[in-house]
């Protein structure tokens, strides 16, 4: 960060404002901390004189009603709209890094990598497309990076609610990541121009540069609308054959985000908390299951907005806010404050988030003692040392949780000590959701007797 972006800290209601850290279209974005929770936040400040044509009206207010519907792991998240003489601030979750910023810094990506950062952007846009929302203006500008390289969509500015049989006409958009459609100003459905964006940010990782450039603008139009690119020989057989689906110039030929969540390009390592969970069972069988086992009264309650309660939230919550009881915060995260909610709620989001983020933070995996205790533990259950046990990062979602780190073996050093027994192995390949160490072991080797 640079310095002379740094200020003295100013109060503005629960937070203590920080420093600046980035320009935005309509004013500056600043870093915040809540003053109850020290929970991180960034602050979207938008300057009211900026916003006084209906037309930009329309776009902030717009963003509001998206970020405040948008609940997913890979999109950043609004706690609160705060407004002030000058301004309307939008305190949203906190992501410090850039994927453009990480693109230039490492330059082209190794298919796994960029793999994951895809897996989770087509995850968080399969997402808003179901909300019937679409980007139109994503870049890797507008995908931020957390801490720990999870992916956050941001900038729903630009986004438009679709209807089935609706058609766009407004061109917006970034001209590199711009699809054809919307360049010639012609109409469109709408998911459609985010998968060629997608695609061209998949090309940006693997190949560490645009698929169409050029200084001139007419040409550069001219290239995405032709839809002439060039992909290197390097690239596997199924990152080039994804690249060009997504980037056909015919949007009615180009491939639908539930087609790509079918490709094996995306499905590779896909990690569970991505993996589409089962269909419910049918009416007779609900029915059926019902009878037999009567069903029990939920221990824990579930609000609105705000998902399942954590007590040990809301008792730690209660310790840190002066003459408020537990009770006065149950109070509050069970009343209707309406869109904007009430001071309890954003605390209590804040600082389950805190927690959440500490705690995978607390499990993962550091250094040679974990790894003396995963050879210990292969040792006992396979009759076998490792000659060496690595750890690879992987990345889940535990409700709104955040970075989980696992651990593996070699797998051709267990079989060949293994030998025959090796049928009795299910082997669990990377990345794969887990809390600790000793987990994805025994996940790695269920059904582990060698005896």
């Amino acid at each position: 960060m640079d310095e002379s972006k740094m200020f003295p800290p100013s109060k503005l209601g629960e937070y203590t404002v920080t420093q600046d850290i980035a320009e935005g279209t309509f004013g500056k974005v600043k870093m915040a901390i809540h003053t109850i929770t020290g929970h991180k936040v960034a602050m979207k400040y938008i300057s009211k004189a900026v916003i006084q044509r209906e037309k930009t009206k329309t776009r902030v207010r717009r963003e509001f009603e998206y970020m405040r519907t948008l609940r997913h792991p890979h999109i950043i998240k609004l706690y609160e709209v705060i407004s002030t003489p000058t301004d309307i601030i939008f305190v949203l979750e906190y992501a410090g890094g850039e994927l453009f910023n990480y693109i230039v810094t490492h330059g082209r990506m190794s298919e796994q990598r960029a793999r994951r950062f895809f897996q989770q952007i087509i995850h968080g846009i399969e997402y808003s497309h179901r909300l019937k929302i679409v980007h139109r203006d994503l870049k890797p500008e507008n995908v931020l990076l957390d801490d720990d390289l999870n992916v956050k969509i941001a900038d729903f500015g630009l986004s438009n609610e679709i209807s089935d049989g609706d058609f766009l006409t407004t061109s917006c958009g970034s001209p590199n990541y711009a699809a054809p459609e919307v360049i010639r100003g012609g109409v469109y459905a709408g998911p459609e121009i985010d998968v060629w964006s997608s695609g061209v940010i998949l090309y940006v990782m693997l190949c560490g540069r645009l698929p169409f450039e050029d200084d001139d603008v007419q040409v550069l139009f001219q290239k995405i609308t032709q839809g002439t690119f060039h992909l290197p020989s390097s690239l596997g057989h199924d990152a080039r054959d994804l690249i060009t689906q997504m980037l056909a110039v015919d949007p009615v030929k180009r491939i639908t985000i539930q087609k790509i969540l079918e490709h094996p390009f995306y499905k590779t390592d896909l990690p569970r908390y991505l993996q589409p969970l089962p269909p419910p069972p049918g009416p007779v069988l609900g029915a059926l299951s019902s009878l037999v086992e009567p069903v029990q009264p939920l221990d824990f309650e579930i609000i609105e907005g705000l998902g399942r309660i954590e007590e040990d939230v809301v008792e730690q919550l209660a310790g840190r806010m002066a003459g408020v009881s537990k009770e006065d915060i149950w109070e509050c995260l069970r009343r209707d404050d309406g869109v904007q909610g009430n001071a309890v709620k954003v605390a209590y989001l804040l600082l389950r988030d805190k927690n959440r983020l500490g705690k995978d933070r607390r499990e993962l995996p550091n250094g040679g003692k974990k790894t003396k205790k995963i050879a210990s533990f292969l040792l006992q259950t396979v009759g076998c040392r490792p000659k060496r046990v690595y750890y690879r990062a992987v990345y889940v979602t535990t409700g709104l949780s955040t970075c989980l780190r696992a651990a593996t073996i070699t797998k051709s050093k267990i079989e060949r000590r293994a030998g025959k027994e090796t049928a009795k192995l299910t082997w669990v390949h990377l990345p794969t959701p887990c809390f600790i160490v000793e987990t994805i072991c025994a996940e790695v080797l269920q059904g582990e007797s060698m005896t």
